[in-house]
């Protein structure tokens, strides 16, 4: 695993699974409320959906993931699954592997959300198939509201 930060200064970890395919990473994002704790079981305290997906459609559905942070400080962060060709073209062009899930933070608190929030940050997670499973770019991408 390797963090890095580009020009812009959006954060970058790529990342290696070992035996993991993509159709097992795939399955993961449409049902995160069945292992949502595990993924940082201190910090994450519980999962729920706002607007539930149906079958494996989860483009436009948003769910809620309150977390604790290291300060002690909950927030409840509201997450919507975006369609790559709706990202600003900058955003839609660091993605270089063949699956790719957009996560929009549309708020932090969980107040007065409306399903069309504007996003303020994008989590890109992005992978593909390799000889020993999967190889994969996750990144965290501001939002600059004031443009």
């Amino acid at each position: 695993m390797a963090v890095r930060q580009d020009e812009k200064g959006w954060t970058h970890i790529d990342w290696e699974l070992e035996g993991i395919t993509p159709k097992m990473i795939d399955w993961w994002w449409c049902n995160m409320e069945k292992g949502f704790a595990l993924w940082h079981p201190i910090e994450h305290t519980d999962f729920y959906w706002h607007t539930k997906p149906t079958g494996n459609q989860v483009l436009g559905k948003i769910h809620v993931a309150p977390q604790v942070w290291s300060d002690g400080k909950l927030i409840k962060p509201h997450i919507r699954w975006e369609d790559i060709a709706t990202l600003p073209e900058d955003v839609r062009g660091i993605v270089v592997y063949d699956h790719a899930v957009v996560a929009a933070g549309i708020s932090l608190t969980g107040e007065n959300v409306k399903e069309d929030n504007p996003p303020i940050a994008y989590r890109i997670h992005q992978y593909e198939k390799t000889d020993f499973g999967v190889k994969g770019i996750s990144s965290a991408i501001p939002v600059n509201l004031n443009h």
